[in-house]
């Protein structure tokens, strides 16, 4: 078949020995002599059906690279858990005890705070488990990492975590602002403000999970599904193949198929479907490779190329995180020139009393 040959390296002899001593292909290590032209070893796409191209000597990759890096992952996750559930429980405790409305929403606001990072640390602890577990038998499996439940669930967390932190601190820069600017004694702290501040953190926690959740949606797989897996032994489908991939392999089967663009996964899979399944019986192993399946480490696709189809949610979440950072960076340069003022207003105000007193003096001698 046209779309088989195109991976393979033709032979003239039965036993492949006039491809043997050439050293313009690679030999993939498995039983079917099947080769590829040397340029795709180690090129960072997978075209070998047991992966050898890309999990060799020469190239190879765990969830975590590097002992220092695994060392860092594993102290910065340890101590962000425990600090975080310190800082959590602390101010949790104290939280009777404010006076008033601002102390009040400024303790919930950390606790909030302290959950976003919690959250991060323990997928950091996590994810450094599982690089433990997998070692150097990461690079072969890969794909059913990419593709299982846990990696989706680890982005999940992450995402959570950050977008909880970074919102609960634009919400507390904006508090400690009006705070600040109005120069108004606070109110006393009421059940109406628990209420208020019970309301905002759901909030908070509401959109953080919904920034995390949407791209795991089924009715918008085909604007965050990056790929598909199949069982290894399917030498059409390799690795983890794209929708350009299955594509061309559809469209060598088929013929000319129009609509490329639209073309949705669950047409791709009824046409895969028939193209094997009624004619052999077999099992396809198929498994979706989401959103957070772009890398090891499960994390939100920030970094997209061009022709992703989720580039436009992407850069709405990088639009409002922007948006976020530029909120705290603002407020905290406005409080700290107000406060400044204030201080310098304040010194002026007692070197001022300190001369009166002196000329009191003065005058009464």
């Amino acid at each position: 078949k046209q779309w088989y040959q195109r991976r393979v390296a033709i032979t003239a002899g039965g036993d492949q020995s006039d491809e043997e001593r050439c050293t313009n292909h690679f030999k993939c290590r498995t039983t079917e002599n099947y080769y590829i032209t040397v340029s795709k070893q180690c090129d960072g796409v997978i075209d070998c059906p047991d992966f050898t191209d890309e999990c060799n000597d020469s190239c190879g990759n765990e969830i975590i690279d590097g002992t220092l890096l695994k060392i860092v992952s594993w102290t910065i996750g340890v101590l962000a858990v425990a600090l975080n559930v310190y800082v959590a429980v602390e101010n949790a405790l104290s939280l009777k005890k404010c006076t008033s409305s601002v102390q009040l929403y400024t303790k919930s606001l950390v606790i909030s705070i302290s959950i976003g990072d919690f959250m991060v640390g323990l997928y950091i602890v996590l994810i450094s488990i599982k690089d433990t577990i997998y070692g150097n038998d990461y690079c072969v499996s890969q794909a059913e990492w990419l593709s299982s439940v846990e990696c989706s669930s680890l982005g999940v967390i992450s995402t959570i975590g950050s977008q909880i932190s970074l919102f609960s601190m634009t919400v507390l820069s904006l508090l400690r602002l009006r705070a600040v600017a109005s120069r108004k004694i606070p109110g006393k702290a009421a059940r109406v403000h628990s209420f208020i501040a019970i309301g905002i953190i759901f909030l908070i926690i509401l959109a953080s999970t919904v920034v995390a959740i949407v791209p795991l949606l089924t009715r918008f797989e085909d604007f965050f599904v990056n790929a598909m897996t199949y069982d290894n032994t399917n030498n059409l489908f390799i690795g983890l193949p794209d929708k350009e991939v299955h594509f061309n392999v559809l469209q060598e089967y088929y013929g000319r198929i129009r609509n490329k663009v639209t073309l949705s996964w669950s047409r791709i899979n009824k046409m895969v479907d028939d193209m094997f399944s009624k004619e052999y019986n077999i099992d396809l192993g198929r498994k979706k490779v989401h959103f957070y399946g772009n890398d090891g480490v499960c994390l939100f696709k920030y970094f997209v190329k061009d022709n992703d189809p989720q580039l436009p949610y992407v850069y709405v979440i990088l639009a409002i995180n922007l948006g976020c950072f530029t909120i705290i960076t603002i407020s905290y340069i406005v409080i700290n020139f107000i406060s400044t003022k204030s201080s310098d207003h304040l010194d002026e105000s007692k070197e001022q009393k300190k001369k009166n007193k002196e000329k009191n003096k003065e005058k009464n001698k």
